[in-house]
């Protein structure tokens, strides 16, 4: 990421305050001392503002002294979406793919270490029960999540991933989804069928910014029930990524 000179940050204290909120998106939980040597600042200094932005529940700080960034960035995120243009075309394509499955469709962005669904649309037939709007997920069990985690330019995010345990279908190490994530780079297709909520399947596909750090997953999910057979392999599937590509090219004009 470049850093503005001096010049460009006439409040320095302000432009401390958002490297520091940059570091922790970028590299997770850290501690005072690792933020104090990357900022090239006094640990009294940067402690300082730690505290402040804790205070303001924009940090949480941890039992073994790191601090990370809180849930209320998905708040401000989703807010800033939803005033954008773009945003709401996108709405109205999620809306459309959710009436053209009839499962529940969604938009999600990568967020630090985990993914947050932007907008989710469910149809009156879909049996899905977790997926709602500004819900965070998980990256290595979520078929948004290994989409976005498959297609990012963020070489060193599957190495933050906790491999978390969720069902007995969870894949929970490094070397097992290094293995998958490649299948998906072959498709740009990633499935999800029933690691993060049983009986819930999943169809996703990324597009991403032409700097490929950040993207958008274009999903649909529903019970297994519903989602299987020729509906999954093929239906479903290539309405996913035909919507993708619609608005990658419509809308985002990546």
């Amino acid at each position: 990421m470049t850093e503005p000179n001096d010049t460009e940050v006439p409040v320095k204290s302000v432009g401390t305050a958002f490297r520091i909120i940059e570091l922790l998106s970028e590299g997770g939980a850290t501690g005072v001392t690792e933020l104090s040597h990357e900022l090239d600042r006094a640990k009294s200094t940067v402690h300082d503002h730690l505290r402040t932005l804790e205070n303001l529940n924009y940090l949480r700080h941890s039992d073994d002294g790191t601090y990370q960034l809180s849930l209320k960035y998905l708040y401000i995120g989703g807010k800033a979406l939803e005033l954008s243009d773009e945003f709401q075309e996108v709405e109205s394509k999620i809306a459309k793919l959710a009436e053209l499955t009839g499962s529940t469709a969604s938009a999600s962005v990568l967020m630090d270490q985990t993914v947050f669904c932007a907008s989710v649309h469910q149809s009156k037939d879909s049996q899905n029960t977790y997926l709602r709007r500004g819900l965070s997920l998980p990256l290595h069990c979520t078929a948004p999540g290994k989409a976005l985690l498959a297609t990012t330019d963020q070489d060193d995010l599957l190495d933050r991933v906790s491999f978390t345990e969720y069902t007995e279908k969870t894949i929970t190490s490094y070397e097992g989804m290094e293995k998958k994530l490649h299948a998906i780079r072959q498709r740009n297709l990633a499935l999800e069928k029933g690691e993060y909520v049983e009986d819930i399947v999943g169809v996703s596909s990324a597009i991403h910014e032409r700097n490929e750090e950040n993207g958008i997953a274009i999903s649909v999910h529903d019970s297994q029930e519903r989602l299987t057979g020729k509906r999954l392999q093929q239906d479903v599937q290539g309405q996913v990524q035909q919507t993708a590509r619609q608005i990658e090219s419509d809308i985002l004009d990546f």
